[in-house]
């Protein structure tokens, strides 16, 4: 029977949004980026406020309005956030708590700019208004200069610039709030930045940039590129230079008085920039995605953030069982003597929390829901208005942390009683300790409470400098508590003193009576007698976001899904001995590295690489690597690079020993699908009939671009090939690219998807099932019709060609040549696959096919069946 509860703390409509709150990159687009000159500070269409450090380690998220939060300012005491309607509340934080200070409640429309200046706060919105709050006094002016929807304010020497669609600029005194003079650019606006002393600088809808002088009137116009009018989303200026984001390019112009010059640009996004800001000597660049990447001024690649996916898996253990929630909402328990999955569910809610007393599994959502699991079945459900971020499970009691809100459910009746207590902030982390529950929030406050009496009482109130992320009592009966900075502080006496600290992120604490563990980028070991010694013990492909301590082995919870089982005593090394895989999507590309490797790309943007067992093939598991937005389509090795092309159209370079992202390369506007390698010259292709050449200049994954061509089509593969390279295209061509010059011919009518070659020949092949052969002048030697379908995989080996087909066969034909004539001999037929083949690869040191028919891949070589056998 499933028994449904309601917990209503505010008026009904209030249940329409439910706030999420998640320590993570953003989600969605990145509209903001503003600077300390210490600290980042990014606001995004997932409604939330992020702060970053010049690393890009995320050290705070503040979840903001149910909407959009479009618009952010920062001085020395606060931050603000302006929202999209309907939630077009400004809000206001404490800069160094982030407790929320104020809402304001004065625009009738989405806010879209904010700025602070001396003790005012300026913003401007599509209500037409230009809003002036007075810190002091929380009183607002309202200027209605303005017909349009008003997107930019800057404020120079007392004197207010706001900017809106229809280009008007109006200048208004800061001290008499009188209109004192206006300017007319004649374009749709979308962004705006000054000089901060006489230069305004505006950028449009259609690729231009406009640079105003207040001091004479004059307006200069530069056109970024020719033939594009793509708006120009962000403007950022420093030391004489205006960076400009359009499209997914940064463009770097020189400012005098007189003109714009252009000094260059890079590709700095796979998707439009929407931000931009310079720190120190790097510039910041947000885009759609809600990525962050971070370049030297003349765009040379540093970082990026990693990308929002399974980032929230949550961890619970009790003796040889684990209960496992990941963001898909999807609820697993496993044997962890065997590996097996015992039962799995799916709730319609990303996981936020969990607790396992080895009976139920209490799991909270990022919809406000509670649900109780036993034995793979909900037993009853509680829904809350936001975000459940904490659990704690004891015999007779559920404690819930939720927004400004902990809750004590007490199940050991029928009818559950159920009792809270208002705190500031998100509550994120639970712990009892002493006859107390302690209670964190992610302002870095904690709560001592009495839940023994009627009505719960608070203690103390402490303060950290961070969100708290977990509490741990080690077995000396000391209490600990991690924050989101990376710092460790201990319980003495009735307050916390600061015991140790690592570089942020970090996600989870554990330990034993010996040690402390922390993991963020890896797993960290602070002895409790040495707490200024911090040692990395292990370290995995993507960032441990929970983990968990049973019988001796420590199970640690990474970002892209995976769940790994680690022997490790103190003093010891890690060991890995065991892998909880995620369900992985189809295999869209296989690629070959050495005889007991293999990586394969997947529909869904990842990268798995396998490690081959046994003499009767078996895969195991060992990285996930997760950061493409899109399918993955071809894959190549550079030594200890790994390097992989995606239809979000981006190249990456991964260290495949650690799995970690080294580099992304931007530069392609379309899908790209096709990569090859020749020494140490990377060749790419996309869809949009761009080639791009790199070379791969070290060992930390940096490429520099050699050449670029356009040989227009849609490239669908291509080799390195006497000294150039042939490519085939979604068009029914096949081309060759030497010396700078292109060389094609259409073959088929339609899509050719595969080529491979040899000394002398070229074969393709694509939709009509044909197999063409052509020499080095693209001449059509042969023809065959080698299946009834889709050829999408060609590849060829000695006197060997292998055939793979939509039609679910796999043929090997044999190459004969004679007097310049070349024949194609049906040698084998592998067919009966249990399920489609989507991918194919041969491995010439082993002699063996591998091919992907689904989630899972199969192997035989090729001598090892009679003519038309099957394995």
């Amino acid at each position: 029977m499933l028994i449904v509860f309601l917990v209503l703390l505010f008026p009904l409509p209030r249940l329409v949004f439910s706030i999420d709150f998640q320590f993570f990159g953003h989600r969605d687009v990145i509209w903001r980026i503003r600077s300390d000159g210490r600290y980042l500070f990014t606001s995004s269409a997932d409604g939330s406020l992020k702060v970053w450090d010049g690393n890009l380690r995320l050290i705070q998220s503040i979840p903001t309005h149910e909407s959009w939060a479009r618009a952010l300012a920062v001085n020395d005491k606060y931050v603000a956030v302006g929202g999209y309607k309907p939630d077009n509340m400004i809000k206001v934080f404490d800069k160094v708590t982030f407790k929320l200070l104020k809402i304001l409640k004065v625009h009738s429309g989405s806010v879209f700019t904010l700025e602070f200046y001396k003790d005012l706060l300026i913003s401007g919105g599509s209500d037409n208004w230009v809003v002036v709050t007075d810190l002091r006094t929380w009183k607002s002016r309202v200027l209605k200069f303005h017909d349009a929807w008003v997107r930019e304010v800057l404020v120079m020497n007392d004197t207010l610039v706001s900017v809106d669609d229809f280009g008007k600029v109006v200048l208004t005194d800061l001290k008499s709030f009188r209109k004192i003079g206006e300017f007319k650019i004649d374009a749709l606006v979308v962004s705006a930045t000054s000089d901060g002393a006489a230069l305004c600088f505006f950028g449009d809808s259609r690729g231009k940039v406009w640079m105003l002088s207040l001091t004479t009137g004059s307006l200069i116009r530069k056109t970024l590129e020719r033939g594009v009018e793509l708006p120009v989303e962000s403007l950022e200026y420093s030391g004489g230079e205006l960076y400009c984001g359009m499209g997914n390019f940064v463009y770097r112009l020189k400012v005098s008085e007189r003109e714009l010059t252009i000094a260059g640009k890079f590709s700095a996004s796979p998707i439009e920039v929407t931000a931009l800001k310079l720190l120190g000597k790097k510039l910041f660049v947000g885009n759609k995605y809600g990525e962050l990447y971070t370049y030297t001024p003349d765009g040379r690649y540093l970082a990026k953030s990693q990308r929002y996916g399974q980032s929230q898996t949550k961890i619970a253990t009790f003796g040889r069982l684990m209960a496992v929630g990941r963001e898909t909402g999807e609820v697993e328990m496993y044997d962890n003597s065997n590996g097996k999955l015992i039962w799995r569910l799916t709730l319609r809610s990303p996981v936020r929390s969990i607790a396992f007393d080895g009976q139920e599994v209490v799991v909270g959502c990022a919809n406000g829901l509670l649900a109780f699991i036993s034995s793979g079945k909900i037993t009853k459900t509680f829904k809350f208005n936001d975000a459940i971020i904490s659990v704690l499970k004891t015999s007779k009691n559920v404690f819930v942390g939720t927004y400004g809100q902990l809750y004590l459910l007490d199940i050991t009746g029928s009818s559950p009683t159920v009792r809270s207590v208002s705190l500031d902030g998100w509550v994120t982390a639970l712990h009892v300790f002493q006859s107390h529950m302690f209670a964190g929030t992610n302002t870095g406050e904690i709560y001592v409470l009495d839940f023994s009496i009627a009505s719960p009482k608070v203690l103390r109130r402490l303060q950290l400098d961070g969100g708290v992320v977990r509490f741990f009592e080690n077995a000396g009966k000391k209490l600990f508590v991690l924050t989101f900075t990376g710092k460790i502080y201990v319980l003495e006496g009735s307050r916390f003193q600061l015991f140790s600290s690592i570089g942020p992120p970090v996600y989870s604490l554990s330990g034993t009576k010996e040690e402390l563990l922390i993991t963020g980028d890896g797993v960290y070991s602070i002895s409790p007698q040495s707490p200024s010694s911090v040692q990395k013990i292990f370290e995995s492909e993507a960032p441990i976001v929970d983990s968990a301590r049973s019988d001796g082995r420590l199970f640690l919870a990474l970002s892209n899904g995976r769940i790994l089982e680690v022997e490790y005593t103190p003093g010891s090394l890690p060991r890995v001995v065991k892998g909880y895989v995620p369900e992985l999507s189809p295999i869209t590309t296989i690629h070959v590295i050495d005889k007991e490797t293999i990586a394969c790309g997947h529909e869904n943007g990842e990268l798995s690489v396998w490690r081959k067992v046994g003499t009767v093939a078996e895969f195991v598991l060992e990285k996930v690597l997760a950061d493409h937005a899109a399918s993955v389509r071809d894959i190549v090795v550079y030594g200890e690079l790994l390097i992989s092309a995606s239809s979000d159209r981006t190249i990456k370079v991964w260290n495949r020993k650690t799995g970690r992202l080294l580099n992304t390369i931007t530069w392609h506007g379309a899908y790209v699908w096709a990569l090859d390698i020749s020494g140490n010259v990377l060749v790419s292709g996309d869809w949009e009939g761009r080639i791009f050449t790199w070379k791969i200049l070290n060992v930390s994954g940096d490429l520099s671009q050699t050449d670029a061509f356009n040989v227009s089509g849609s490239i669908s593969d291509l080799k390195y090939w006497k000294d150039g390279i042939v490519f085939t295209t979604l068009e029914g061509e096949v081309g060759i690219l030497k010396a700078g010059r292109v060389q094609k011919r259409r073959i088929a009518k339609q899509t050719l998807w595969t080529v491979s070659t040899d000394a002398e020949y070229v074969f393709a092949a694509g939709w009509d099932g044909i197999v063409f052969v052509l020499d080095g002048n693209l001449n059509l030697i042969a023809q065959l019709k080698a299946h009834n379908s889709t050829i999408f995989k060609l590849e060829r080996f000695g006197n060997i060609l292998l055939t793979a087909g939509s039609d679910n066969l796999i043929k090997i034909w044999e190459i004969s040549k004679s007097g310049g004539k070349i024949a194609l001999r049906l040698w084998k037929v592998y067919s009966d696959f249990r399920q489609s083949i989507l991918a194919v690869a041969f491995s010439k040191e082993t002699e063996e096919i591998i091919l992907s028919q689904g989630r899972e891949m199969v192997t035989f070589r090729i001598d090892a069946n009679e003519k038309g056998g099957t394995k």
